[in-house]
């Protein structure tokens, strides 16, 4: 069984936290979630643990739902959080998300952890660039963050990246 956790932030779109017992469930749940939700409107925190996933989007997280329910066994629950939204289960002020450094941004950008070996890294940026290139037809926005996040890598990790 699948579980999923989705908190509604008004105005700025939705958290999603899966937890499974079984691998290659949880593996699946979220290669179709980079499969459904394009990766402009799709953002993974690794210090929350989990995904961001923009108010835009909200069509592509319910058809990625109803993937899910066609084929797991699934149980979600749905809150809404943040600030505007009320009250909602806790009584205490909610703290705001930490925001993850920079390097763990890059690494999220390109799909990777943070253990992910230089060569690795460099294999991973051509193959996005090859995806999201403009002139391929893919999307400047999610070119420019790939270009920022291996530039960043490169200058963290030296010559070894480049």
């Amino acid at each position: 069984m699948i579980t999923i956790l989705i908190v509604e932030h008004r105005f700025t779109g939705y958290s999603v936290k899966l937890k499974s017992e079984h691998a290659d469930e949880f593996e699946e749940a979220i290669a179709s979630l980079k499969r459904l939700i394009p990766a402009y409107s799709r953002r993974y925190s690794p210090p929350l643990k989990e995904w961001r996933i923009e108010l835009a989007a909200e069509d592509c997280l319910r058809e990625w739902l109803d993937y899910l329910a066609r084929n797991f066994a699934i149980q979600i629950e749905e809150r809404q959080g943040g600030p505007a939204a009320g009250g909602g289960a806790h009584s205490r002020r909610p703290q705001p998300p930490a925001q993850p450094s920079k390097t763990e941004q890059a690494f999220a950008t390109l799909h990777l952890l943070p253990s992910a070996p230089p060569e690795l890294i460099k294999i991973v940026y051509r193959e996005l660039a090859k995806l999201n290139h403009p002139d391929r037809g893919g999307n400047l926005r999610a070119m420019q963050e790939i270009n920022a996040a291996f530039d960043h890598l490169a200058a963290q990790l030296g010559a070894k990246v480049a």
